[in-house]
């Protein structure tokens, strides 16, 4: 009976330290990382960037409008993106509207192949159609669906640098020569005009230095199937970029 007990304290213990083990490794998977966001919001406009991506599997470097409310609900979601997405070989920049309840009307670019190089990214947004350009020249074009014509809220502009835990983008991910960093040379805003149809200038931000007056810092949160949390210290601009820093 005695080596009985001590077989079964034995394996207790041992599946104890297992557990204790694989949490460890939950938590040396967590990463930190970089969110930036307008205070102000804007209905329609014409928003455009210099980026450059960070080339490494498993990450995704964003550019992005999303409504925050007030009154937030998923009923009401209305979302904008460019995401370049290193995991998808061949086709690493997407292209979504994420609208009432969630849903989602997502595509890639097909054969644009960013790599860590240099970019200008475009999203125009008008009440009828939303519009995708690289470099000056249209990638895709969303006209007169219902998800354009729900897309009504007054939206933040932002930018990320996040982990994504769900197959597909998240493949091949290693964190081995961190830290990794997505950079943003420029951000332009044109705001709409309903009377021509057409956009007037706005501001433009040439990350000389950041400019607390414009943009917020997330610190200290994060979202689901992602495993990295976003911190102002990963926020910080050089060299006349925008730096997201995700590391440790």
């Amino acid at each position: 009976p005695e080596l009985i007990l001590f077989q079964i304290l034995k394996t207790l213990i041992m599946r104890a330290f297992a557990s204790v083990l694989a949490l460890a490794g939950l938590a040396s998977a967590n990463y930190r990382s970089g969110e930036v966001k307008t205070w102000e919001t804007f209905t329609y406009g014409r928003f455009t960037v210099r980026m450059q991506g960070s080339g490494k599997s498993g990450t995704v470097g964003s550019f992005f409008t999303y409504w925050n409310g007030p009154n937030w609900s998923q009923e009401g979601w209305n979302e904008i993106d460019v995401e370049l997405v290193p995991s998808i070989y061949g086709n690493p920049m997407s292209t979504n509207i994420i609208w009432q309840w969630q849903q989602q009307d997502q595509q890639y670019c097909w054969g644009f192949q960013p790599g860590t190089d240099w970019h200008e990214y475009v999203v125009e947004w008008t009440p009828e159609s939303v519009r995708w350009l690289i470099d000056g020249n249209e990638c895709r074009k969303r006209e007169g669906s219902d998800d354009v014509h729900f897309l009504r809220k007054g939206q933040n502009l932002m930018m990320n640098f996040w982990t994504p835990t769900f197959q597909g983008w998240g493949d091949n991910f290693s964190d081995y020569g961190m830290p990794f960093f997505t950079r943003y040379d420029y951000v332009k805003v044109e705001k709409y005009n309903s009377s021509t149809g057409g956009f007037e200038p706005h501001w433009t931000d040439n990350f000389d230095s950041f400019d607390a007056s414009r943009w917020q810092k997330s610190d200290g949160w994060g979202f689901g199937d992602n495993s990295s949390t976003f911190y102002a210290s990963q926020v910080y601009t050089e060299n006349g970029a925008l730096v997201l820093k995700m590391d440790h």
